[in-house]
């Protein structure tokens, strides 16, 4: 969800102007909120590239501003199949693993 969110962009229309990075946005501009530029940016996710569970991590989560991650969007606006879309994920890797079989290839010892 973060390496590949399922949208790629968020859009939102401004209903006031606002200053943002010393440029002035005007009303009615719509503005493009990039899930993937966000969760791809090192301030928030160091060696963004890489797979790493640890970042989810209670501790880790603490150190990132509210809306670093935001795969289905954020407040208001945020996808009401948010929690859909999770448990079929659950379901499809419960499904996938089912058929799967673990084994130790011979002479391997366990660290």
């Amino acid at each position: 969800m973060r390496l590949y969110p399922p949208a790629h962009t968020v859009p939102r229309l401004l209903l006031r102007d606002i200053e943002l990075g010393g440029y002035v946005l005007p009303r009615g501009a719509i503005v493009l909120v990039s899930q993937y530029v966000m969760h791809h940016d090192a301030r928030y996710f160091p060696a963004p590239e890489r797979f790493d569970p640890d970042r989810w991590l209670p501790d880790n989560e603490a150190t990132r501003p509210k809306f670093s991650y935001f795969p289905f969007g954020a407040g208001g606006r945020q996808c009401i199949g948010e929690p859909f879309a999770w448990m079929e994920g659950i379901l499809c890797l419960a499904v996938l693993v089912r058929h799967w079989c673990c084994a130790l290839p011979e002479n391997s010892t366990v660290i």
